[in-house]
């Protein structure tokens, strides 16, 4: 059963962007209130952040969580190796 959602690239904030991950699968944060999500969104940037979504959205069971990680981690490899 596939569920094609489509996205019409037309996120203005990450408050939308958030809410949008939310109804296609997304769990919320486990550790940090929807407010430091969109904060770090803010941040980071959604476009940024896409790439990181894109990554594990074909995972069954997927979270806010998971995406900052990676990013996270993608930062701290950078870091390492330039």
């Amino acid at each position: 059963m596939s569920r094609n959602r489509s996205y019409s690239g037309n996120i203005s904030n990450a408050e939308n962007y958030l809410n949008y991950l939310y109804t296609n699968g997304f769990n919320k944060s486990k550790y940090i209130t929807d407010n430091d999500v969109i904060g770090l969104c803010n941040k980071i940037g959604i476009f940024k952040l896409k790439g990181y979504v894109k990554e594990i959205k074909h995972l069954e069971i997927k979270n806010i969580d998971d995406v900052l990680v990676i990013y996270l981690f993608d930062k701290f490899l950078t870091r390492v190796f330039f």
